[in-house]
């Protein structure tokens, strides 16, 4: 279930880009090579999020799992595991 729920994201992905290729009179076909050269990328990237992930450090200041943490909305003290993930800080 892990792997596949990144399928549907992958997929809408595509189906609006090529919305977007063809709206703009493009065949989709044109962008089938940019979309595997991003998913490429993409690919060399999840054995670092692994790492971090599993480490539980993200101290990193290209740590993308904490660009996101820090990002999104935060909840109130003592209702998140910030200090498990090493994320615990003073708020900005």
């Amino acid at each position: 279930m892990a792997v596949g729920a990144m399928l549907l994201p992958a997929l809408v992905g595509f189906f609006q880009g090529a919305a977007a290729v063809q709206g703009r009179g493009l065949e989709v076909n044109t962008m089938v090579r940019f979309a595997g050269k991003w998913l490429d990328m993409i690919k060399s990237l999840l054995p670092i999020y692994a790492k971090e992930i599993d480490s539980c450090d993200y101290t990193d200041t290209a740590s993308s799992v904490n660009l996101f943490w820090w990002g999104g909305p935060r909840r109130g003290p003592g209702q998140g595991d910030e200090r498990r993930h090493g994320l615990a800080r003073s708020a900005p």
